[in-house]
């Protein structure tokens, strides 16, 4: 990789550009001096010189999230139920949220439940999180999501 020194002497009124090899006195080092104008702007000192490649950028590398299929058995719901509902996989606490993944009744008939969340069983609500989570990833619980 080569990196860029410019050096402006207005003694002569040149420019003295230096190309510099990672390595010292590597062969591809070079020095250009070429005539300067009265005045230097900033494009005249970011201006490519012949012979001088532009280094190229490296594309970001993304690495793909854990990707999420359904009966993979891949998310932990029994902590996510420990943080929501204290473990209870038939809370019904009156505040409109019900079992172990804490459902609402528009979520939970959304995913295919029927009844109560909370009347159902512990493989039930996760067979319905685990749809939830396919389609929202971990948005439905803000606060204990992280734990799956």
């Amino acid at each position: 990789m080569r990196f860029l020194t410019a050096a402006l002497l207005t003694v002569t009124s040149v420019a003295v550009v230096t190309v510099h090899h990672r390595k010292p006195h590597h062969p591809s080092s070079a020095t250009v001096v070429r005539p300067m104008a009265d005045r230097v702007s900033r494009s005249d000192v970011r201006r490519p010189l012949p012979g001088v490649e532009k280094p190229r950028r490296r594309a970001p590398v993304r690495r793909p999230g854990p990707r999420f299929t359904p009966g993979s058995g891949a998310l932990n719901w029994t902590a996510l139920a420990q943080c929501e509902a204290s473990g209870d996989w038939h809370a019904n606490t009156g505040n409109g949220f019900y079992g172990g993944l804490q459902f609402d009744l528009q979520t939970w008939f959304s995913v295919g439940g029927h009844g109560l969340p909370s009347q159902a069983s512990k493989a039930e609500q996760i067979r319905r999180g685990q749809i939830l989570f396919a389609t929202r990833g971990r948005a439905p619980w803000p606060l204990c999501g992280g734990r799956l």
